[in-house]
């Protein structure tokens, strides 16, 4: 049994090594991390937001893969986009963006309603002296007082490599 576990572990630090870009090693180390397929175990479920459409299942398998996703060009903010497609994952300019941003918010909202703290989405009545305001808000006190504001922020979909 050691021999052909050694063996494996031989086998993918052969493959990882002859990989040509550092994106590529990385997909790799991903891929044959602990649980790392346990997505393909979740049901399909609209409700829950686990079924995704048919342009998403594409991007994700893509992006699993390595595979190219698109023909190179030049994105809208001006920078080159690869064969990866990557680059709308952290596009300044990308649609995407807000989608992601929202659904994480509607998260965050849900898990505290599952906690029977109630809170709004967006509250227009707070500001901060820059204009922004925080994502959401308790409407309960939370602390001394205080309600909870929340922020979310999430500038890149697709993990660091220093972070692998």
């Amino acid at each position: 049994m050691r021999a052909a576990i050694r063996l494996v572990s031989v086998k993918l630090e052969a493959v990882q090594s002859a990989t040509q870009t550092h994106a590529g090693r990385t997909s790799l180390i991903v891929a044959a991390a602990p649980n790392s397929g346990d997505f393909l175990h979740a049901i399909p479920c609209s409700a829950v937001g686990t079924r995704l459409d048919d342009i998403s299942l594409r991007v994700a398998v893509a992006l699993r893969l390595g595979v190219p996703m698109c023909a190179p060009h030049t994105c809208i903010c001006g920078e080159h986009v690869d064969s990866s497609g990557t680059h709308g994952l952290i596009c300044r300019r990308s649609a995407g963006r807000h989608i992601r941003h929202n659904a994480v918010n509607d998260l965050i909202k849900r898990a505290l309603a599952s906690a029977n703290i109630p809170a709004l989405l967006e509250p227009s009545s707070l500001s901060r002296d820059d204009g922004k305001r925080p994502d959401v808000l308790t409407v309960i006190s939370w602390s001394n007082g205080l309600c909870l504001v929340w922020d979310f922020t999430c500038p890149d979909t697709l993990p660091w490599p220093s972070a692998i």
